[in-house]
This record gives structure tokens, C-alpha cells and sequence, in this order.
């Protein structure tokens, strides 16, 4: 007889291809090996080991004719067709016996070797969805008649009873499936003393998840840790191998290849001492790896915003690239990451830019340089061929590149990850090189739990940490995070680089703090300079709306553009928007941009002034950013003026009072930037100290229990899956704007409704649905923004996959070319940002 594991069918629905049980186990297994070294040897001998076992396992399942039937014929006998339940015990039976096995041989064991089986037992389990927790495993009080009465489950008897079925089925064609194992594993296989040790199997698991629950802390996070790896090793080969898509090849990057970038494009000489800085820097930096230690794996990288830190950190990981894999043999990926989708674009086009060099990057670009987030294209090139969108996805979500640049929230949602869709790309982070670009923008209330997460993978994954910070946050301690540039440059280049000074304005009245928006436009007006570009940067949505529509009617700024800015536009304006601006401060136009914080961080513009509300000391320090950044303009102001509306102000309402206070308290008088470094250290000790730090504390407790997502609903513990680094918003929701401007492609907004409607929403197939949205999707999401469910409702009620569009024409709920969306005053304490 032979056995299936996947088949496909054309339009028709006719088979034409069957893939062999026995080949795609042995596939999955293979995938282990893409997996680079652990630091410790006797971990990552038996990692490997048990990710083959686990690989060759997972599928056992399908070896019953049930689900043979349901395979070729479609025909469904629910639930003895399933088969995840019966693999994952079949895969605590194999590695209990291999553990057995290899203890013998005398292999060095640790703690956590204990609890292969049941982590083997949880990756398997759970492998068709994301992760769950220990609850799916069922108590041995199942086999006590007068406890069993007490399970409130009662599925769980049908289960152990659907198992013990299944297995008799395979014990009619057992000569063939142990065959197929013995050739796989390489020694003897008896399923018969599977079946017969059923209530022996789920009667051990039980005690070992009891026993691991009293185990010691330290020993438990491995495990979890550990679960993560091995669950993305079965995923990641599980789906290469069922869409029969091979593993990419690895690709050389020279060392050198950002050095010989900057000298080719960077040969005017200058006096700036910003263009000291970024050359000074970079040769630093660079010459510090003589000293690195390969055992060292968490720094940071401080120096002042506009010093070059996107080049001079490429450049010293990949250099760490050719040490590491000198010294360890292996070649580890390089994971750049970045707070905002926003940003990611210029400084990939960057990394591209330095990229091309090599002879053949256009041909197998992907191979080589990634851009991955949930608005990305989707398009992997190879060899000179573009892979289809299916290949593409799976390429893209397993990181198959050299150089990942990508989001925080992708990064982080993989690290501290349940989700089946992150964590397939986990074991890539096995000896990588992680860049953070200012890593103070997570939520200092994760903050603790960052420096555990980082510090548990660069000990037990062997992760190189890198923190790029223009603003050094306490997040790891001094002993933990080693700073990669000697502390007298830093000092030199903070204490000499004096392009801004922010200036706190005071009413008339001084016990008055805050100034309202008809006073704030006063104050604006009486230091607006005609000639000067000015960036105003407001809290939320709201002001910043307000703002902008007194400005653009005040007839003495009637000769000066002034721009409008925030996520109440499309993504297709922004970036416009930012284009447009860019140009004109090019050009040093007297412009005026109207923002929000989506320009605060990142953003390569360029002002003569700015105006900000109050803020955290971080934010205003990355406000000033944006102004003088060549060091071109004297020195520029930065005028923090706090608003309030009502009884709150809008910097409580963001950011809350804890903030609010810290920064009423140090933004006093005027602070240049020469004294911002140690300025910004006090606000980060003052920080430090007031930080709730239950949420990471909570979330920590889930790792060391394997509480990844809860079963029950109603069960009110934390688990992993409630770190959310973007806070859901359950009265928001997506509406699509039907802009008529074309884009690149010649298209505009209708059309991709259009495709959208017709070829996704009413596409009956699910795989043609998937394919023609991820065409569709970063063109589609530029028309899509969030805005309140009771605005939205009102515009339209009919509901399209999980967008609204309106029905009314656009300009009757959304200014093009200016603020966006209309908005009603009743909501305005819903549009913060």
C-alpha cells in the first residue's frame, strides 16, 4: 500500500501529483539541518537530534486509511481523519525511546534534556496551528472511573479512544509503516508496542508536565525557548516541503563592501562637524572589531542622529559576519530592524544601494537583501526569475535572505511568539546579528521584558545583539550590553555637535503651563520667520487638524505651502506628502509641515525650526532630529509649547501622566545639544524607576510555564500571546479611501477595489483568493486607514472581507490633498495619532 502525504489537483479537480509519506518526512527532517550551530555543543546535538525524530514523526498520522481516503477520494469520517493528536504521542513515544537510546551511549545530558518529550509532543500538536500551552495535556486522572466524572472536557475521552482506533487501523498495513520508519530512523521500529503503551504514554506525559511545572526557572524558559526552535524547524520544513519549494541557497557578501561603497560615494571633503562625525564614526567603529569578542553578544551603538549609523552598522556586521564564520563556521544572517513601516523603505533603498555592487544581486536579489513587513510587496527573485506569489510568501515569512530589514513588530512578534505565521522564521535567529535602530520606541512597560527575551536567545541561540541609539535607553544593564564605541568619542561627539537647543515657552502667567490652541497659534506667529522652514509636531490627530485649517486660512500665510501629515491620510499621501517635502526643503523653501509623531523617528527631513507639544524627553530628542540635521544652519530652535483642550492635555492623553510630569519637570528654560546625551541619561534613570513592569514580569511567568495562548476564553492569566507591541483597537476600523489619482502602475483606488471585490472577496478558491491579494495588497492597503467604528458605520455598512469603503462620493467624509478624513467632534478623544 502506498502512503500519501500531500497530492494536487488541477482546475479540474483531478490529482496530478502525490508526494510519498516516507519522502516528505525525511524532507522535514532534513530542514533541521538549515538550522546554524547552538553555542552549546551538547544542546545543539540533541536539538538536532530531536528535530529529525520530530520531523520524521510529526506526519504519523497519516498513515491510517482514514486519512488516506480523505486525501485521495475527499472522503471526510471526522475525527479518525485527523491526524496531529496521534503524531504528537507517537512522537512522545519515539523520542522517550531515543532519549533512552542515546543516554546509554553515554551522551552528555542537561536539565532540560528531560522534557524532549514533551516538547516534542507540543510542536507536533500544535504544528497545523499557532502554539498553545500544557493544557492540551490531558491529566492521568482520565483513568480513574470516579475522577473521570469530574472533567468538565469530555472530548478528551473521544480522543484517547479515536487514537486507539486509528492505531488499530495502522497495525493492519504495520509491516509497511515500520519499514518506512526503520529505513528513516535506521534501527527498529514495533508500532504494536505503541498501541499497547497508549495509557502508559498519556499517563507519563501528564506526570512529566507536573514535574516540569515544579522544575527550576532557569531550566524551564530553555524549554521554552527551545520549544520555539523546534516548532519552527517542523513548520518551516513542513511547508517547504508540501508546496515542494527548496531551500534557499546561502550567498557571500564581502566584508568590505560598505567601506568600499562610502569611498566611491562619499569623496567631498568638508568642515562640518557633522561630516567629521559620520567619517569619524564609521572608521571607529570599523576598527573596533580587532577587538571583538566572539563570546560578547549584546551591545550598543550610540551616537548623534545624522551620524551615518544605517552605513557604519551594516558594515560592522557584516565584517562580524566573516569572523563568526571563521571562528564558528557558519554564516550568520544579518536582521536589521526598525520601529515604523514607515522608515523601512529609504533605508533599505540604502542597503540596496550598497548591495548592487555585487556581480550578481540583480539576478538572486532576494537571496540576498529582504524587505519584509505586512505592506511589503511580495516578490522573491532568484537565479533571474521571479517566484510565484505562493513561493514568494513562503520565501519572504521564512526570511530566506541574507539580510532581513524589517519591523519591529515582525521581529518581536517572533521572539516573543505563539503565532504559527512568526514563528516559522524563529530558527533564523540562530546566530544572527540583530540590529535594533532605536529600540527605546517599544513600550517601556516591555521593557524588561526585552532585555530577558534578548538576553535568553543570545545565551541559548548564540544571537550577536546590536542596539543603535541616538538616545541610549536603560534597557540592558551595564554589565549585560557592552557599548561598541570607547566612551570619549561618544562624549566628544555629543559635547561638540551643538545644531539645536530646545527652549520651553512659558504664558505670560507662568503658573500657567499649558497654552491653548488659539494661544499656541499666537506664540507661532510671533516667531514665524518667513524665510525659515518650521515642522509642527503635535500629539494628536485632532490639534494637529485644528492647526492646520487656522493656518492655511490666515491670509499672512497665504503665499507659504504648508503640508498636512499624520495617519488620518492614506499611506499613498504620506508618502507624497513626504516626497513633496523633502524637495521643496531641498531646495530650502520657507515651508510649513503640519505632523503628527509618524514624522518623529527616522524620517530624513530637514527643518529650520520646530514647534512640538510636550513629550517624553526621548520623543522631543527625536523631534529635534528633524531639524539642522547637516549642521548647516547655525543653531535651530526647538520650541516646546504644551497644549491642552479641556480639562486634559494632549500629552496626557498619549502618553499619560507619568510621562507628563517627567517632562514638565526636565523641560526647563533651554537645553542645547551638546548637553542632550546626559540630559536624556537623568530622564532614562527617572524612567526607570517609575516603570510598571507587570505586564513583562506576567508575560515572562507564561514563558517559563509554556503558556503560549490560552484554550478557555474566559481564562483570565497571561499568556504570550497577550504581548501586543500595537495595541488593539477594538472601537477602530479599516476604510478604504477612493483616491482617483493613478499610481506607478496606472492604476487607481477603484480599480484595486475593483480586483479586490471580485477576485478576492467573491473568489470562491482559497488559494486564488490568497494569490491575487498578496498582488494586491501594499497597493491596496495605500487607500486604507483606521478611523472609529461609529464614523465609519455611518458612512457605509456594508462590510467587505474587513474593509469598509464608503458609500457616499469621497468629498463628503475625506479631504484629499489636506487633513484627510472628516471627522466629527464627538470622536475626537479616539484620534490620538
Amino acid at each position: 500500500m502506498n502512503i500519501y502525504s500531500h497530492i494536487k489537483k488541477d482546475d479540474n479537480n483531478l490529482i496530478t501529483y502525490k508526494k510519498d509519506l516516507k519522502i516528505h518526512l525525511k524532507e522535514v527532517a532534513e530542514g533541521v539541518d538549515m538550522c546554524p550551530p547552538l553555542p552549546n555543543k551538547s544542546d545543539d546535538f540533541w536539538i538536532r537530534n530531536t528535530g529529525k525524530i520530530i520531523g520524521y514523526c510529526h506526519d504519523f498520522g497519516k498513515s491510517t486509511s482514514y486519512f488516506q481516503a480523505y486525501l485521495i477520494e475527499g472522503k471526510e469520517k471526522p475525527p479518525l481523519h485527523y491526524h496531529s493528536y496521534i503524531s504528537s504521542l507517537w512522537t512522545y513515544f519515539m523520542l522517550s525511546k531515543e532519549s533512552f537510546r542515546l543516554n546509554k551511549k553515554g551522551h552528555t545530558t542537561e536539565e532540560w534534556i528531560n522534557y524532549i518529550p514533551l516538547i516534542g509532543y507540543m510542536s507536533v500538536y500544535f504544528h497545523h496551528s499557532d502554539l498553545g500551552s500544557l493544557d492540551s495535556i490531558i491529566s492521568e486522572d482520565i483513568f480513574d472511573e470516579f475522577l473521570q466524572a469530574t472533567f468538565s472536557d469530555k472530548n478528551w475521552i473521544a480522543k484517547i479512544a479515536m487514537v486507539k482506533t486509528q492505531t488499530e487501523d495502522i497495525l493492519k498495513n504495520k509491516n509497511t509503516v515500520n519499514r518506512m520508519y526503520e529505513e528513516l530512523i535506521g534501527y527498529e521500529i514495533n508500532i504494536q508496542s505503541f498501541y499497547y503503551s497508549l495509557d502508559n504514554i498519556i499517563t507519563d506525559l501528564s506526570r512529566l508536565k507536573d514535574e516540569f511545572l515544579e522544575d527550576k526557572a532557569e531550566v524551564r524558559i530553555k524549554c521554552c525557548v527551545f520549544l520555539q526552535l523546534l516548532f519552527s524547524l517542523l513548520i518551516y520544513g513542513d511547508k517547504h516541503s508540501a508546496a515542494d519549494v527548496p531551500f534557499a541557497n546561502r550567498r557571500h557578501i564581502q566584508g568590505d563592501i560598505v567601506k568600499k561603497y562610502v569611498n566611491s560615494k562619499f569623496t567631498n571633503t568638508s568642515d562640518n562637524f557633522i561630516d567629521y562625525v559620520r567619517k569619524d564614526f564609521f572608521k571607529i567603529a570599523n576598527n573596533r572589531i580587532k577587538d571583538f569578542n566572539i563570546n560578547q553578544r549584546i551591545y550598543t551603538m550610540t551616537s548623534p542622529t545624522g551620524s551615518g549609523k544605517t552605513l557604519t552598522s551594516l558594515s560592522v556586521a557584516l565584517r562580524l559576519r566573516e569572523i563568526i564564520e571563521k571562528e564558528s563556521g557558519y554564516i550568520p544572517k544579518i536582521i536589521y530592524s526598525l520601529p515604523y513601516t514607515s522608515i523601512i523603505d529609504q533605508n533599505y533603498e540604502v542597503y540596496e544601494d550598497v548591495l548592487s555592487q555585487l556581480k550578481d544581486f540583480h539576478n538572486s536579489e532576494s537571496t540576498y537583501l529582504l524587505k519584509h513587513h505586512h505592506l511589503a510587496e511580495v516578490s522573491y527573485r532568484d537565479k533571474g526569475m521571479d517566484k510565484t506569489i505562493n513561493e514568494s510568501v513562503l520565501l519572504m515569512e521564512s526570511w530566506e535572505s541574507e539580510v532581513i530589514v524589517t519591523t519591529f513588530f515582525q521581529l518581536l512578534h517572533t521572539i516573543i511568539g505563539f503565532r504559527n505565521q512568526y514563528l516559522r522564521k524563529y530558527h533564523h535567529l540562530v546566530g544572527g546579528i540583530i540590529i535594533l535602530d532605536e529600540v527605546q520606541n517599544v513600550p517601556a512597560e516591555y521593557w524588561l521584558l526585552i532585555e530577558n527575551i534578548f538576553t535568553y536567545i543570545s545565551q541559548y541561540l548564540g544571537c550577536y545583539i546590536i542596539l543603535l541609539t541616538a538616545t541610549k535607553p536603560l534597557i540592558f544593564s551595564k554589565n549585560q550590553a557592552q557599548e561598541w564605541l570607547p566612551s570619549k568619542k561618544i562624549q566628544e561627539y555629543y559635547s561638540n555637535l551643538n545644531r539645536t537647543k530646545i527652549v520651553r515657552h512659558y504664558m505670560m502667567d507662568k503658573n500657567e503651563v499649558y497654552f491653548s490652541i488659539e494661544e499656541w497659534i499666537n506664540l507661532f506667529k510671533s516667531i514665524y520667520n518667513k524665510e525659515k522652514s518650521y515642522l509642527l509636531l503635535f500629539n494628536t490627530i485632532d490639534t494637529s487638524i485644528k492647526i492646520y485649517d487656522i493656518l492655511t486660512e490666515d491670509e499672512e500665510l497665504s503665499s507659504t505651502e504648508i503640508f498636512y501629515l499624520s495617519t488620518n491620510i492614506t499611506p499613498f499621501e504620506r508618502l507624497k506628502c513626504i516626497d513633496k517635502v523633502n524637495e521643496l526643503l531641498n531646495k530650502k523653501k520657507p515651508i510649513i509641515l503640519v505632523s503628527t509623531q509618524v514624522v518623529e523617528a527616522g524620517v530624513d527631513l530637514d527643518f529650520d525650526e520646530i514647534f512640538r507639544d510636550l513629550a517624553p524627553i526621548d520623543s522631543i530628542v527625536q523631534a529635534a532630529g528633524r531639524a539642522n540635521r547637516k549642521n548647516r544652519k547655525g543653531m535651530s530652535t526647538v520650541h516646546i509649547a504644551p497644549i491642552v483642550r479641556g480639562k486634559r492635555s494632549d500629552c496626557t492623553l498619549v502618553y499619560g501622566d507619568l510621562h507628563t510630569n517627567i517632562a514638565k519637570e526636565m523641560v526647563n528654560g533651554a537645553i542645547e545639544e551638546k548637553d542632550f546625551y546626559n540630559w536624556i541619561e537623568e530622564f532614562y534613570e527617572k524612567k526607570h524607576k517609575v516603570i510598571n513592569k507587570d505586564i513583562s514580569n506576567k508575560i515572562l511567568n507564561a514563558f517559563k510555564n509554556l503558556m503560549f495562548d490560552r484554550e478557555d476564553t474566559n481564562d483570565k492569566s497571561t499568556y504570550i500571546s497577550d504581548f501586543k507591541l500595537i495595541k488593539e483597537r477594538p472601537d477602530m476600523c479599516e476604510v478604504f479611501i477612493e483616491l482617483d489619482e493613478k499610481d506607478d502602475n496606472g492604476l487607481t483606488a477603484i480599480d484595486y477595489w475593483n480586483i479586490y471585490i471580485e477576485n478576492v472577496v467573491r473568489e470562491k478558491d482559497f488559494t486564488k483568493r490568497k494569490e491575487v491579494f498578496y498582488k494586491i495588497r501594499k497597493n491596496f492597503s495605500s487607500y486604507v486607514i483606521s478611523v472609529p467604528i461609529k464614523r465609519a458605520v455611518k458612512l457605509s455598512s456594508n462590510l467587505q472581507g474587513n474593509v469598509i469603503k464608503p458609500d457616499q462620493s469621497l468629498e463628503f467624509y475625506y479631504k484629499k490633498n489636506a487633513t484627510g478624513f472628516i471627522r466629527k467632534v464627538e470622536d475626537s478623544d479616539t484620534w490620538l495619532i
